[in-house]
Order: C-alpha cells, then sequence, then structure tokens
C-alpha cells in the first residue's frame, strides 16, 4: 500500500482504551493526541479534532477524509464516535470510511512479519470467538478478505487451520485461546504467532488510502448501516 497521498485525512481511533485523534495531510505532516475515553469525551473530541487541524495549518473544509475504528461491538468510544463525525458532516458530506478491528489488525501483523495469509482472532467475554482471514495480493499490493466466522468456537477454528494447505500468521486476542492455538496447531508446523491487539495509526492511514481511491467510502447520514464492511 502506497503512503503518498493528495488529501488530508482525519482519523478517529476508539479500538483501543484511549482515544487517538490524528491529522495527516496532503503533504505528508502528521500530528495526533491520545486521552482515555469516557462517556463525557464527546467534546474533548471537538476540542482536539480541532487541536489538530491547527496543528496542520488546515481548517475543517480541507479535510477530504474522515476514517473511524470500528470495533467489534458497538463500544461507548464508538457511539461518541459516531455522534461526533455525524455532527461534524452535517452540512459538508465529507466522505466517512469506516474500519474494522480485524482489518487493522491484518494490516499491521501483514506488516510486521510480510506473511501472506493472516488471520486475526477475537475473543469475547463467553469465549467465543469470531475470526477473519486475509491474503496478501502482490499485484495489488493489498490484503484482501477470504474468510470469516464469527460467534464460533475455537475447535472449528483449530480444525479450519488443521486442514488448511497454507501457512498462517496469527494475531489471537486472548492470551488463554492463543496458547490453547499454539499447542493444538503445534505438530502441523506451518502458524506464525503474534499477540498483538494495539492498533496502528499509520495502518489505519494506509487502509484509507486504497479505501478512498477505490470510492469505498460513504457519507455520516448512512454510517449505522455500514457498520461492519470493510
Amino acid at each position: 500500500m502506497t503512503d503518498k497521498t493528495s488529501i488530508n485525512i482525519i482519523i478517529l481511533n476508539t479500538y483501543n482504551e484511549f482515544y487517538s485523534i490524528a491529522c495527516i495531510t496532503k503533504n505528508n505532516s502528521f500530528f495526533e493526541k491520545k486521552y482515555p475515553i469516557s462517556k463525557n469525551n464527546k467534546n474533548y473530541i471537538l476540542f482536539t479534532i480541532d487541536y489538530v487541524l491547527k496543528k496542520s495549518k488546515l481548517i475543517f473544509s480541507d479535510i477530504n477524509l474522515i476514517t473511524f475504528g470500528l470495533g467489534s461491538v458497538r463500544t461507548t468510544g464508538f457511539r461518541i464516535c459516531i455522534s461526533v463525525i455525524q455532527g461534524l458532516t452535517f452540512y459538508k458530506k465529507t466522505p466517512v470510511l469506516g474500519i474494522s478491528i480485524f482489518r487493522a489488525l491484518a494490516q499491521k501483523l501483514w506488516r510486521i512479519t510480510n506473511k501472506k495469509n493472516i488471520i486475526v482472532v477475537i475473543v469475547n467475554k463467553k469465549n467465543r470467538i469470531s475470526w477473519e482471514e486475509y491474503e496478501f495480493n502482490q499485484n495489488k499490493n493489498f490484503l484482501f478478505l477470504k474468510d470469516n466466522k464469527y460467534d464460533s468456537n475455537i475447535q472449528s477454528l483449530i480444525y479450519t487451520l488443521s486442514i488448511s494447505s497454507k501457512k498462517f500468521a496469527i494475531s489471537v486476542s486472548n492470551f488463554d485461546i492463543y496458547v490453547l492455538l499454539k499447542c493444538s496447531l503445534k505438530k502441523y508446523n506451518k502458524i506464525f504467532y503474534y499477540k498483538i491487539f494495539d492498533i496502528c495509526i499509520k495502518d489505519i492511514i494506509s487502509i484509507s488510502y486504497y479505501f478512498f481511491y477505490k470510492k469505498k467510502y460513504c457519507t455520516s447520514d448512512k454510517i449505522l448501516s455500514y457498520y461492519k464492511i470493510i
């Protein structure tokens, strides 16, 4: 994926235990600010957007794309983020792009390992798992979604991996599940494990460029129906 752009992007990352609000400009200037998430953060987000715009020497009308993170559930951070975006874009229909936690982690894992086949596993509080498989396309220089399963069990994933002829790099959100997968599939000698679960802004930016030029975005009035997209 290229890092060259002719657009200005605001990124609202609510994947983690903090907000990360960043701006990258047409000349590749980059500014970012982080702070903990709370129910009263709506005004702080607006102030921070204003702050990063000023640092970037931009005004909101200069922004070509707003990118935000989609977690595996609709968290407080996500709801506040959507509310802010809808308010900001009420008059100026700035393109909006939601990027799922699966894709953002897959992008980071690919960048670290350079493995063609990537699987991201997210475990919920009841130890049910959701996973997505991505494959890197050399010609298009991009990761494409190949397979997925949501609200499943770990044995189903173990079986899927055991019969596959591919070699995978895998990111797992839960340490116990991480250990179980590693022990269960050790004999197949074709799995590379990484427990990475913090999202990097540079990966979100890279994905944003690709989908912007492919026109895979929406306007703010369609965000909620657009929830589990990219």
